[in-house]
């Protein structure tokens, strides 16, 4: 949170210098265009430093199942971990991987929701496995239509949601990410989104 204030003092300093920098520029003040851009270049590149600084030394969260990776209020926690088979024509059974997470809102008054969350799926040397389309669709068919993750939240609850996903085929670890948007995540000092920052994941064993 205090990141949060520190990212939007620093914006605003900059845009009130870029407000300067043109009004100089109108009046044609060369060198205190000059000044100022070089202040504006400096508060940028000391913010930019300490952003990466405070990233790359900051240590790599992992979570197990059933926790809760939150961003503000709004948080998404691995509830389940399955298989799913299912008929392709008539061919043999497809077999994917199936992760049933719950999507909560811990604030006391205000609903949330997000419109960017993004999960991925990897083994642990990072390949990645993605959503398997066929297999989400036969999910539904077999259990009913799963609420999407921007499905908005009142206070202080939560609800389950299922996604299908190719299954890896290497080891028994699962690692699995989930973003949130790249602004103003990435710029924000201290957000495990943050730039240069070790991705926080949820460690898992494949069932």
């Amino acid at each position: 949170m205090f990141g949060d204030y520190i990212f939007i003092f620093v914006f605003l300093l900059c845009f009130a210098l870029i407000v300067r920098i043109l009004v100089l520029l109108v009046k044609r003040n060369h060198k205190k265009v000059r000044a100022t851009l070089e202040t504006l270049i400096m508060i940028i590149a000391g913010y930019l430093v300490v952003l990466i600084l405070i990233s790359v030394s900051s240590p790599q969260r992992i979570l197990k199942l059933g926790e809760t990776l939150r961003f503000d209020h709004w948080g998404i926690a691995v509830e389940k971990v399955d298989l799913f088979s299912y008929s392709v024509g008539n061919l043999e059974q497809e077999k994917k991987l199936v992760l049933t997470f719950r999507v909560s809102n811990n604030a006391k008054r205000a609903n949330q929701r997000t419109r960017d969350i993004e999960v991925g799926v990897y083994d642990a040397d990072w390949r990645r496995f993605q959503m398997s389309a066929p297999g989400q669709k036969a999910y539904v068919v077999a259990h009913g239509p799963q609420p999407g993750f921007d499905t908005e939240l009142a206070p202080e609850t939560s609800f389950l949601t299922t996604r299908v996903f190719s299954l890896p085929t290497t080891g028994q670890e699962l690692r699995i990410t989930v973003s949130h948007g790249l602004w103003p995540g990435r710029l924000i000092i201290g957000s495990e989104v943050g730039l240069f920052h070790k991705p926080t994941y949820i460690r898992l064993l494949k069932p």
